[in-house]
């Protein structure tokens, strides 16, 4: 199926393209190797164990710390989530998500630039997080 596809900026300019579309058994399900999604297709709706499933099985362990930030932030750029918060959830999906907390995720998520850490003991999702979808 083709798409037609019009963007319109706030300035008012227009951008027009086409793309062929082919459609999927079930739209939610995505499977490894398959390309993730971005912006609002992520479901943040989903339990934390089902989302870090979904979309972080092929990351790395940076990756899935961001993912995570992004996911109990539900993808609000710069609200800040307690460390306490992040190793909690994390040590409740270690099979999931590759072992038990390890700080430097942290590190290498702020080194990428996914993450950063104004406050201690906190940390905010950046808009490059999207990024590690890709």
């Amino acid at each position: 199926m083709k798409a037609s596809v019009i963007v319109t900026l706030d300035d008012g300019q227009q951008f027009h393209g086409e793309a062929e579309l082919s459609g999927i058994d079930d739209p939610k399900a995505v499977e490894p190797g398959r390309p993730l999604p971005s912006g609002p297709h992520l479901d943040f709706h989903l339990g934390a164990r089902a989302f870090m499933k979904r979309y972080g099985a092929s990351l790395s362990g940076s990756k899935r710390f961001a993912l995570l930030v992004a996911y109990l932030s539900k993808g609000k750029v710069g609200q800040e989530i307690s460390r306490k918060d992040l190793e909690r959830s994390w040590n409740k999906m270690k099979a999931i998500v590759g072992g038990p907390f390890n700080s430097a995720h942290a590190v290498r998520a702020k080194d990428d630039g996914w993450v950063d850490s104004s406050n201690r003991g906190s940390y905010t999702l950046l808009s490059s997080w999207r990024g590690i979808l890709s």
